[in-house]
């Protein structure tokens, strides 16, 4: 059934058992001039005793045939039986837009969702315009900031949404079937990889650094690099730039304390580490974060978690290159160097495991998931669907909410991933949390100022900045089109109550009020509107890329990437041997464990929608469709030079960086 409601009083049309078939779209006709359309519904009935089959409509187009006139009526939906979907027109407006009308049913439909078909419902919204009176007495609005809602999960980091299991979300924001069977298909191949390769494996353990390849499968391109050169210094600090976890290293302005006796060392360029820390060449990897994080305990073994800092420096030949390495704290804690053969080895893994701590519950989690779930979540309570940033933010949201559910649920949570499978569960994975999200500032989310405060703008062959910042700018340069579309003055902004609303929520509940975050409250300008929204699209789009796509490629080779350690730091270079190392990183089953997870976690899966891919009728405004065609087109041009300069670094047996190609990044956090 659709009702079409116009703005002649006296005129509503119910066109009944409209049937909806396969067929992609369906065409009915309406022998009445309702005069200029508001609104519509949609419902479909159905037996209740018969499945649930839902109807997906994405939009609907009415044409009024004797003055040509077209209205667009952005549904993307699920119209499920007895629930009826009301929408009204789709251009967008602002909150201080529109006619009273329009004004009236955007409150209404901001307000409310159609939650079930309820006929003389006492409590049913009533509607003083007498064109609507009768459709809303049959509907039960239910107030969106009750459906969406935060709770505390944990103090100290940003609050998610009230939805747990992820099937009690509205079923427009659950995976599609294509999504869900895909991703089962791709759990039930891991799964059968991994007990194949834990059968082989039966009875044994491992002595020697070669025996992980017996667990080593389907390696990528950067997978396979890693596996040959993960022993070498160039790509210990490669990682740093161009791997997983490429936002931690900063510019070393001073030596700390532990390496004070290497200030006046020579090193390959000539100069002292003293010398390039005044030219501005040297930086430290420091994860002083960990320190203090209890360990987890596996299968009854204690594991263990270090703080490490690692000092490098830019070398004029051989590009960034490792200094020195100091695994724990305290005074008397070597400091280990290149040339202490496999005790400088175990050091750098002792980093590498540092690093996977740090990136799976900050640099990804925290910083993407999390963050970005709280976007969509205000966005559903704040932005009605007509508003022009509720349009352009809700493709950047698609299956967040769905995603984080899983992530708290099977990676997080007690008997997760992280609490079975990492030295940092068992309670440890929440302090961290906590910790990391103090660190967290909007200087750090912006791109431009987090390159510019870490000091690493001019690191060479840091393909993270260079790509990033393509991104970033193209982003921008839509963003400030969108904007300058929409708003003609700062003023507003200012009065644009739904946005201001968006931004206090999202400074309420996901910065948690942390005023020194810098995150803004409010925005009182189109110049801070712009950065802000950039920063948005960017960490539901290039940002989680960059963090989440390379995870498989970084730990399918178990040794670079160790999920924990099963020995304390070693108190000596000369007992450090290759059965020392074996014994410290993850046993069988954990290691297996590890691959299967980061696979699936970077699996891009079926129903992909790369950035700047919007749906239609997101715009149908002739200058936001030309915007949204010259932001595609930029993606494509960044796109297709990356992928030269990824071929042409492959050729030279160089590792590719090839996270923040557009083509392979998702337009929101849908993993």
């Amino acid at each position: 059934y659709i009702t079409l409601a116009g703005k002649k009083r006296d005129k509503i049309v119910k066109i009944p058992r409209t049937r909806v078939s396969f067929s992609e779209s369906v065409t009915v006709h309406a022998d009445e001039d309702l005069g200029d359309l508001l609104m519509i519904t949609l419902e479909k009935e159905g037996r209740s005793f018969l499945p649930e089959f839902g109807w997906y409509c994405e939009y609907v187009k009415v044409s009024n045939v004797k003055t040509g006139k077209e209205c667009v009526f952005a549904v993307f939906n699920w119209v499920l039986r007895n629930k009826p979907v009301s929408v009204i027109e789709s251009s967008a407006r602002k909150s201080f837009e529109g006619t009273k009308e329009l004004e009236e049913l955007q409150e209404q439909l901001r307000q409310g969702i159609v939650q079930e078909l309820h006929e003389g419902s006492p409590d049913a919204v009533k509607n003083t315009n007498p064109v609507f009176r009768d459709l809303h007495e049959e509907m039960k609005f239910v107030d969106l900031k009750k459906v969406f809602d935060y709770v505390n999960y944990l103090e100290g980091i940003p609050k998610p949404a009230n939805f747990t299991p992820a099937f009690k979300l509205p079923k427009t924001l659950q995976y599609s079937l294509k999504k869900l069977v895909g991703y089962g298909s791709a759990a039930a191949y891991t799964a059968s990889l991994e007990t194949m390769k834990k059968i082989r494996n039966l009875g044994r353990t491992w002595t020697r650094l070669d025996d992980f390849e017996r667990i080593f499968w389907h390696p990528t391109t950067v997978a396979d690099y890693i596996y040959r050169h993960w022993k070498t210094d160039e790509l210990f600090a490669t990682l740093f730039l161009n791997g997983c976890n490429p936002i931690l290293i900063k510019r070393c302005t001073e030596l700390p304390q532990a390496f004070s006796a290497l200030k006046d060392e020579k090193l390959d360029s000539g100069n002292s580490l003293s010398a390039e820390i005044e030219n501005n060449r040297a930086y430290v990897a420091d994860y002083s974060i960990l320190e203090g994080i209890k360990p987890n305990v596996l299968d009854g073994q204690q594991q263990h978690v270090a703080a490490p800092i690692c000092i490098l420096y830019e070398d004029p030949t051989k590009g960034l290159t490792p200094v020195a390495i100091k695994i724990g704290r305290a005074p008397d804690d070597l400091v280990f160097r290149p040339k202490d053969g496999l005790a400088w080895l175990l050091a750098k893994l002792w980093v590498r495991n540092s690093e996977f701590y740090f990136h799976e519950l900050s640099s990804h989690l925290l910083r993407t998931h999390l963050l970005a779930e709280v976007f969509a979540t205000a966005g559903y309570r704040c932005l009605p669907y007509t508003h022009p940033v509720g349009k352009i933010m809700f493709p950047h949201g698609r299956y967040t909410l769905a995603s984080c559910m899983n992530a708290r649920n099977n990676f997080l949570n007690k008997n997760g991933f992280i609490d079975k499978y990492t030295g940092v569960g068992g309670g440890g994975q929440f302090d961290l949390l906590v910790k990391a999200f103090k660190l967290v500032t909007y200087d750090s989310l912006c791109l431009p100022d987090d390159l510019e405060n870490r000091g690493v703008k001019d690191l060479k062959n840091y393909y993270y900045k260079e790509d990033g910042m393509q991104l970033w700018n193209a982003i921008n340069e839509f963003v400030n089109n969108f904007v300058d579309c929409f708003y003609k003055t700062d003023d507003e902004v200012k009065q644009d109550s739904d946005v201001q609303n968006w931004v206090k929520e999202v400074f309420e509940n996901g910065f948690l009020q942390r005023k020194e975050s810098g995150i803004p409250s409010s925005l009182d300008s189109k110049q801070a509107f712009k950065k802000y929204l950039t920063m948005v699209i960017f960490t539901c789009s290039a940002q989680h890329a960059a963090m989440n796509n390379g995870q498989f490629d970084s730990c399918a080779w178990v040794p670079n990437c160790p999920t924990t350690m099963r020995k304390p730091p070693p108190k000596s270079t000369e007992g450090v041997t290759e059965e020392f190392i074996v014994e410290t990183l993850p046993g069988i089953k954990v290691a297996c464990r590890a691959m299967s997870i980061t696979y699936l976690l970077s699996y891009p899966g079926e129903d992909f929608v790369k950035l700047g891919d919007y749906p239609e009728h997101t715009f149908d405004e002739p200058e936001m469709k030309r915007h949204t065609e010259q932001f595609s087109s930029k993606l494509s041009e960044i796109d297709l030079s990356l992928q030269a300069r990824n071929n042409e670094l492959i050729r030279s047996e160089k590792l590719p960086y090839v996270y923040m190609q557009p083509s392979m990044m998702e337009n929101s956090i849908a993993i």
